[in-house]
């Protein structure tokens, strides 16, 4: 995920926010998927956890921050169900009380503390039974900017949807025109991004149109998805390029959960592939990322970085500028052709122990391990001004 330097704080919150948000897939359930024993009964009653799921409960208890996670309810036919009482019952008698919205919508502002406490949730409305209610959670995206702002919800069913073959783009009716000059800017990128890293077998990653940072989308879809402001050449050149890599290397095979600690393949590589688009695309995009990235290291008291100690979630937002820099120097040392080999045998393997993948980049370059992860401030920077000074 990306970081930003003049406001890193906020896209940490980004970060940690959009690991699960992209990773948890849409769960459409009948009541009676509920462990209910009475399916007439008057009022459904579940406890948050079971309600929820578990990818997501997992990811939401390591972190201290609260997201919206919208619940939509719709009856057989696909029609939302307005005004559906949802009532959250907690240990120490709270109880707080909820409505569903004229979409159907309902949201709960998830966080570690509620998981904890586990509340029982009533849902009930005027003549119907357990049977006759459907829910659908939402949550599948998106990059959060700030959480003290309002959230925005991207109801899926609103918008237009343009299949360019490889990925989709959807958008209001209105923005047809810059969805077509995104859908051919993205064709090209990834065509690109496959000249980078030398594989041609990679797994889409679909757009929404949309100037909100802090969204999430309601209604049935089973892919990857991204906010794309078509305005903004940072979120094409950058955070679309970034997230489609990530996507592909870790997120697809949900590798973090395997080792929390290949941050510096997932995130590093995603950064280093982005800096070689800029390079093409845009220059001075690429002198902004190496500023901010040297301004990371700068501005912290930090004498070296271990790659292999970069956490997913809870690490340093450092480790973009030192992986950055690895990679970079990875490819000026060892050349294009063993950078390649390496993604390449990464996206093949099934192992994925630190050691085992350590091997697959040190098999073919004589070096040992134990210090070669190990990157100083000073070495970090030198390569980082280079880069820069290449750039202006």
């Amino acid at each position: 995920m990306i970081f930003q330097g003049w406001y890193s704080v906020l896209w940490f919150i980004a970060l940690i926010c959009f690991i699960f948000l992209v990773t948890f897939v849409f769960s459409k359930k009948k009541k009676g998927d509920l462990l209910l024993k009475n399916n007439d009964a008057e009022m459904l009653e579940i406890h948050m956890n079971d309600l929820l799921p578990k990818s997501l409960l997992k990811a939401m208890s390591k972190i201290p921050y609260s997201v919206p996670i919208p619940i939509y309810f719709k009856d057989k036919k696909n029609k939302p169900i307005s005004e559906v009482s949802v009532k959250m019952i907690f240990s120490n008698t709270l109880n707080l009380n909820y409505t569903t919205d004229a979409k159907g919508i309902v949201t709960i502002e998830l966080n570690s503390g509620l998981i904890e406490e586990n509340p029982l949730l009533k849902f009930s409305k005027n003549n119907y039974k357990a049977k006759d209610l459907f829910y659908v959670i939402g949550g599948k995206t998106m990059k959060f900017t700030d959480t003290n702002s309002n959230f925005n919800i991207i109801d899926l069913r609103d918008l237009s949807v343009l299949n360019t073959g490889f990925l989709k783009i959807f958008y209001k009716k209105e923005e047809f025109k810059k969805a077509q000059e995104l859908s051919i800017i993205t064709t090209e990128l990834i065509r690109d991004i496959e000249k980078i890293i030398g594989f041609y077998k990679l797994k889409p990653l679909n757009i929404i149109l949309t100037k909100i940072k802090n969204s999430t989308t309601i209604e049935e879809c089973n892919d990857n998805l991204l906010p794309i402001d078509a305005d903004n050449k940072e979120d094409i050149y950058w955070f679309f390029v970034h997230e489609f890599i990530e996507i592909n290397l870790i997120t697809a095979k949900d590798i973090y959960s395997k080792n929390k600690y290949l941050r510096w393949i997932g995130d590093g590589l995603a950064e280093y592939v982005s800096f070689k688009i800029l390079e093409n695309k845009d220059v001075s995009l690429k002198s902004s990322m190496l500023k901010e990235r040297i301004n990371n290291i700068s501005n912290k008291n930090i004498q070296s970085f271990n790659l292999l100690d970069w956490e997913v979630i809870t690490g340093s937002t450092e480790g973009y500028s030192f992986s950055l820099a690895f990679w970079i120097n990875f490819e000026k040392k060892f050349g294009f052709e063993n950078l390649q080999n390496f993604i390449h045998d990464f996206i093949k393997n099934k192992d994925y122990e630190t050691d085992t993948v350590t091997k697959l980049l040190l098999k073919n370059i004589d070096k040992e391990k134990n210090q070669f992860f190990i990157m100083s401030s000073n070495d970090a920077l030198e390569i980082l001004l280079k880069s820069l000074e290449s750039s202006i």
